[in-house]
């Protein structure tokens, strides 16, 4: 190997004049057809860039698909007698049963956050401010040795002054207008996401066989497993991912509970959900159950025995995260992707540094369709010639 990387060094020296055309000319993959492959993939990259928004509708109306697909085939096998149910009946079933899945969940949790906001509104701050009065005047008296507030200020008019100057009541009109168009946006992109997957379901076979049909027969058949895989490794990666995040509420809930916590369901449920943000978005829901626990405890008119309220809270919490890292992420997240629980953590790493807290939540079933993806069609790749094979055309004559 030395002797190989020597002469190579030293047919290098003898002929610079050669080098660029051993690294480009005289390769056997720098041809015109890899030209025109790559000018496409540069147009594809724009295309999906221009046409972003409507690129999330369309993936997230094709996880919807994915996702309702086992209960399509599922209701199609059913018959009565000669009698067997519609396809297009068993997609409306389908993707109905998602959107009352849905319905039914907003319906249990907007009155508990109805409740919990009129607990936090009933707290009486009068009541805090006397209990508390010793610790209030020594953080007054400390803020005002630090030129923070006013000598004359307290905390309470500092708090209201701070608030009151953040609140722009010049674009109370332009949150009025705002809001009516999100109302507009989310209705319309909820119709347009339910329409494509009704289409994706009914027809997805179809548009599976004309996309096979249109590639050249060489990757037919590759192209096809990767299809079949890919769609595959999404499904156990979304049923891991509800998984992983039911098994994450009951916990906490759990937890919560046998600790005296009030408010101890809707924190499960606020931190069950955040727990989908890889590493940041635990720590958010340590904070949010933290928060909801003490004003959930304050509005019942007690207001000693908060240090050892926030104590529970964390260490019950951090117990279930530790258990989550240490048992569901891995058993969970690695059985549905087939990749092993170090795998996962460097992936999620990746994601963070490439692109931040969308792209840690995305990355995992990404990357495993690239693998799929490079074991499929590896052996389409050109096969690039070595410094060896090029250097008998490079021996001084």
């Amino acid at each position: 190997m030395g002797h190989f990387f020597k002469s190579q060094g030293q047919a290098i020296h003898q002929h610079p004049h050669q080098i660029f055309n051993l690294l480009i000319m005289n390769k056997t993959w720098f041809t015109p057809r890899l030209i025109r492959n790559l000018l496409l993939a540069g147009v594809i990259v724009f295309l999906l860039w221009y046409f972003f928004e409507m690129v999330v509708l369309v993936a997230v109306a094709l996880l919807v698909a994915i996702a309702g697909s086992p209960l399509v085939k599922l209701l199609g096998k059913i018959s009565i007698g000669r009698f067997k149910i519609p396809q297009g009946v068993s997609v409306s079933v389908t993707l109905l049963f998602f959107s009352g899945l849905a319905g039914g969940l907003l319906f249990i949790l907007i009155p508990l956050f109805l409740a919990q906001a009129n607990t936090i509104a009933s707290i009486n701050f009068n009541g805090l401010f006397s209990y508390y009065q010793t610790e209030i005047q020594w953080l007054e008296s400390n803020m005002q040795r630090m030129g923070v507030m006013a000598n004359d200020a307290t905390l309470a008019a500092f708090i209201k002054d701070k608030t009151m100057s953040m609140i722009d009541f010049g674009q109370l009109s332009k949150l009025g207008t705002g809001i009516l168009s999100f109302t507009g946006s989310f209705f319309f992109n909820l119709f347009a996401v339910l329409f494509i997957s009704w289409y994706l379901l009914y027809d997805f076979s179809t548009i599976h066989r004309v996309i096979i049909k249109a590639l050249p027969n060489d990757y037919q058949c590759d192209t096809d497993e990767f299809l079949g895989q890919s769609r595959s490794l999404i499904s156990r990666y979304l049923l891991g991912l509800i998984l992983d995040t039911l098994a994450m509420m009951v916990s906490y809930s759990i937890v919560l509970s046998m600790l005296g916590i009030k408010g101890a369901f809707v924190i499960a449920v606020l931190a069950g959900f955040l727990n989908v943000i890889p590493y940041i978005g635990p720590a958010i829901g340590v904070v949010t159950g933290i928060v909801i626990g003490i004003t959930s405890h304050i509005g019942t008119g007690v207001f000693d025995g908060l240090d050892i309220l926030t104590m529970k809270i964390t260490l019950g919490m951090l117990a279930m995260i530790i258990l989550d890292n240490i048992f569901y992420e891995p058993f969970i997240q690695g059985r549905s992707m087939h990749a092993h629980p170090l795998e996962i953590f460097l992936v999620i790493m990746a994601g963070e540094i490439i692109g931040g807290v969308i792209a840690m939540i995305v990355i995992i079933p990404i990357y495993g369709v690239g693998k799929i993806l490079a074991i499929r069609y590896r052996h389409h790749f050109p096969q690039i010639l070595t410094f060896e094979d090029q250097g008998k055309n490079m021996k001084p004559k």
